[in-house]
């Protein structure tokens, strides 16, 4: 009889120790991303709802949402980096947009609204500049922890290793614009040149050419 009683008091016990969160609450994905002590400053994450929590024997499970449901991806091992890998190439596939947050001093948060607990892909949608994009996962809101669940969750992804970031391309000047002359039937400098060169050579073979011409018309009269 004793032993009766403490099964039937102990079993309750037990289903309550996990039991079943509140659905109708909201939460929060807070995503910290660092390297040793380099932390990535740039860059955005999208979040996707991937699964909707149902009851299950007195647990919960999740269902893939009316948007993955033709990715026929299994929610049976939510740690599973091939799910999230094949859950992010059928939104990249499909076009389908997440809530994207901006990384700032290398962390960002996602509220979950109230009602829409559930199963979330995160994935790189603006890849950090100087680093590796990181690989999609999946996070649980709630998260069962110690006997509770949370609600406010936590994730530190692996982030890839800093890859350099290539110099800017130097870009030439655009030419100075040239302006037409003021007067143009005036000469340019560049053109000083042609117009005293040419008369003065012109000049010189003429006075070449006169001072032959009376050299012969002086030796002629000479002669005469």
């Amino acid at each position: 009889m004793l032993l009766a009683a403490l099964l039937l008091t102990a079993s309750p016990q037990a289903a309550l120790a996990k039991g079943t969160p509140d659905l109708s609450a909201g939460g929060s994905i807070t995503v910290r991303l660092a390297s040793g002590e380099a932390s990535v400053d740039s860059g955005s994450l999208a979040f996707y709802r991937v699964g909707e929590p149902y009851h299950e024997d007195g647990d919960y499970a999740y269902r893939l949402t009316a948007d993955f449901a033709d990715s026929g991806v299994s929610l049976e091992d939510i740690h599973s980096p091939r799910s999230a890998e094949a859950l992010a190439a059928f939104a990249d596939e499909r076009g389908l947009e997440g809530s994207a947050v901006q990384v700032e001093n290398g962390s960002l948060t996602f509220r979950v609204p109230r009602g829409q607990l559930g199963l979330y892909l995160v994935m790189q949608e603006l890849p950090a500049q100087g680093w590796e994009p990181i690989r999609p996962f999946l996070v649980s809101v709630p998260a069962f922890d110690g006997g509770a669940y949370r609600y406010d969750v936590d994730a530190t992804p692996k982030v890839g290793e800093p890859v350099p970031i290539p110099p800017e391309p130097d870009v030439p000047e655009p030419p100075s614009e040239v302006r037409p002359p003021v007067f143009p039937w005036l000469p340019r400098t560049g053109d000083f040149l042609w117009i005293t060169a040419v008369p003065a050579l012109v000049g010189l073979v003429l006075f070449i050419a006169g001072r032959r011409a009376r050299s012969r018309s002086d030796e002629d009269g000479r002669k005469d």
